[in-house]
């Protein structure tokens, strides 16, 4: 990366990450070409072809930037900087934008008597049924379908 970074900042001070990534894919694929050229060439002389790993190079890089695009418009840009200008304005006026300093709960405290599930719901016994076949998804029988659901399919 250090390569890329050193390509001059005007050449990619546009360009999306997807945008950063298609020419680093194409550096990655040049320099594979590159790597498989040579050892056609080495095979044609009737040498063994280097064990070496292909190492990527700037000239892959400026070969990759030869097929640069940019995706994002200059409109859609300046729409992102201005959402994020009043982003930073919010957060400075009111502090703390809601959700940055979310403290989750003792996990002693998310389950004490009064929020215990009602283990009638999961079968447990002892109270009402009504409320367990109000939740069960395949009806009161526990899985079977109803004589309503064969008539539907009954020609």
């Amino acid at each position: 990366m250090l390569i890329l970074h050193s390509l001059r900042k005007k050449k990619t001070e546009k360009l999306s990450g997807a945008d950063i990534t298609a020419i680093c894919q194409r550096a990655q694929q040049a320099c594979v070409r590159e790597a498989i050229q040579l050892a056609k060439e080495a095979h044609a002389r009737g040498e063994e072809p280097s064990d070496e790993v292909p190492e990527l190079q700037r000239r892959h890089f400026e070969e990759g930037m030869l097929f640069a695009r940019r995706s994002v418009k200059d409109v859609d840009l300046q729409a992102y900087k201005d959402f994020h200008a009043s982003q930073q304005k919010a957060k400075q006026q009111v502090g703390d934008l809601p959700g940055e300093k979310f403290h989750w709960p003792d996990s002693s405290s998310i389950l004490d008597d009064e929020a215990k599930p009602d283990n009638d719901i999961y079968g447990g016994g002892g109270g009402s049924s009504v409320k367990a076949e109000e939740d069960n998804l395949y009806g009161p029988s526990g899985g079977s379908a109803t004589n309503a659901d064969d008539d539907l399919y009954s020609t």
